[in-house]
């Protein structure tokens, strides 16, 4: 098979839907676009996914795939399979097409798969996280999703909050890339899953039914958090996770998270979160069930740390990729990845659509050179609550999304949008400088960065964006 196309040439194939796909429903819709009529999509994985809209308004979700995944038509093969015989109710029907799009006279393989409307999971905390009943009822859905699961020997791989839907009083699924049915070997995973859901252990030989041990007990013990104390939520939420992050599971006994959770006037919930301690410092393969857990059974015992052993802080663990705003160049190398974006902002600029719709540019370098900019759609306006303005300029800001290809505008300027979509139920926050994440630069959230910022101070402050929403734009 030729190379995958990458994000830029799917956008320009999806344009002209009868030219592009095989199947004739989907060749009969129509694209969902932005406000400069882009075509929108979401990221994550190995694909980028449109949302296309049928005659008789049905949509799909057409998953187009722009990096390599080992036995991938086998993988969806064997999940198709046994969902069309056992079908569990959290699943989605789909169709992998293995020649289902043309671009550039090539076919390449889709999967298409209903568009399930509803809140995701972050989506739904964000607006519930202060309501006692609700959160109880969420937690009582994931126990019985659990049980669901693990009576059919599946693992969805990568439980968080843009791959739970809640709909209906329903938990549905999506995003079936990392999943595991019966009959699949065990040992053979290409995604590792989500960090701020997954055990800092977890490896692809992990890859099985019992992959889904750990986020389950994450989510269930973020909700029960949440029942006996909702301010927590504005305190640790991120947008990519409930309450816990990597750094929590790394290293719990520097977590402020986890002495929070030790303040909670409930024994039994403080002995819970003990409990959960171990499983962090444990084997992976020593992760009990969610049931076994809320008992107390099979909790791995963790002995003492060697006596006279200095604690050594982790730097920051990033649930995604982490950029650089003022570098043009990585911004391009991640186009179709989502990541989360460091930078302070240079300019602030207020605009609308020919259709009137307002939007904001966030630009964190000059707008005629080569710089990375975050857009923010209406929608994101809305959910924020308020309009960006000059307040902004020289704030650092951290927004998670993903990187759009390169759009070439007028006057020979590029501009490469990076884009929160609707996993994201935060545009971004103005926070500390990097330095307080443990060290005095970008680099130390980044890995490998350019320390050219590590003067900057600024207080912390958040702002939230349910919707497919902003964008980051690196223009030169």
């Amino acid at each position: 098979m030729p190379k995958l196309p990458t994000p830029d040439v799917y956008n320009e194939a999806v344009q002209s839907p009868r030219a592009a796909f095989h199947d004739p429903v989907l060749a009969s819709g129509q694209v969902d676009c932005n406000g400069f009529g882009i075509p929108r999509a979401l990221g994550g994985g190995f694909a980028i996914t449109y949302r296309l809209v049928a005659p008789g308004s049905r949509a799909y979700a057409v998953r187009c795939f722009h990096k390599e995944a080992p036995n991938l038509q086998d993988r969806y093969r064997s999940i198709h399979d046994y969902l069309q015989r056992n079908r569990p109710a959290p699943f989605v029907e789909f169709e992998y097409q293995n020649n289902g799009i043309r671009v550039r006279g090539n076919s390449f393989p889709i999967v298409k798969m209903a568009w399930i409307s509803g809140a995701t999971l972050g989506e739904f905390i964000e607006c519930n996280h202060d309501k006692p009943p609700e959160v109880d009822r969420l937690r009582s859905l994931f126990a019985a999703l659990e049980q669901d699961l693990a009576n059919g020997g599946i693992a969805h791989g990568d439980l968080q909050n843009g791959n739970v839907l809640v709909n209906g009083g329903q938990l549905r699924l999506v995003d079936y890339d990392g999943m595991f049915v019966r009959g699949m070997p065990v040992g053979s995973g290409t995604e590792l899953g989500h960090k701020h859901f997954q055990h800092p252990l977890r490896r692809a030989v992990h890859f099985g039914p019992d992959m889904d041990r750990f986020a389950f007990i994450v989510i269930d013990l973020s909700l029960q958090a949440l029942w006996r104390c909702p301010g927590l939520f504005r305190q640790f939420s991120t947008g990519e996770n409930i309450l816990f992050t990597a750094n929590d599971f790394a290293d719990p006994d520097c977590s402020p998270l986890f002495r929070a959770l030790q303040q909670i006037g409930d024994s039994a919930f403080r002995q819970r979160a003990a409990d959960f301690v171990c499983v962090c410092k444990a084997d992976v393969s020593l992760v009990p069930r969610l049931t076994a857990f809320r008992e107390r059974r099979e909790i791995p015992r963790v002995g003492p740390p060697p006596v006279r052993v200095p604690i050594v802080r982790h730097r920051y663990i990033g649930a995604l990729p982490v950029l650089d705003a003022t570098s043009f160049e990585d911004a391009c190398r991640h186009v179709g990845d989502r990541v989360e974006l460091v930078g302070r902002v240079r300019e602030v600029k207020c605009g609308s659509t020919r259709r009137g719709t307002p939007f904001v540019f966030v630009n964190f370098g000059h707008w005629r050179a080569d710089c990375v900019r975050l857009t923010i759609w209406s929608e994101g306006l809305k959910a924020l609550g308020y309009t960006p303005d000059q307040s902004w300029i020289g704030q650092w800001i951290v927004a998670n999304g993903m990187v759009d290809p390169v759009y070439h505008g007028k006057n020979r300027f590029k501009t490469i949008t990076y884009r929160t979509d609707s996993r994201d139920h935060r545009a971004g926050s103005i926070a500390d400088s990097p330095g307080t994440r443990g060290g005095g630069d970008v680099a130390t959230w980044q890995g490998s960065a350019a320390s050219s910022a590590a003067d900057a101070s600024a207080t912390p402050k958040c702002y939230h964006c349910q919707r497919p929403s902003a964008g980051a734009v690196a223009s030169g």
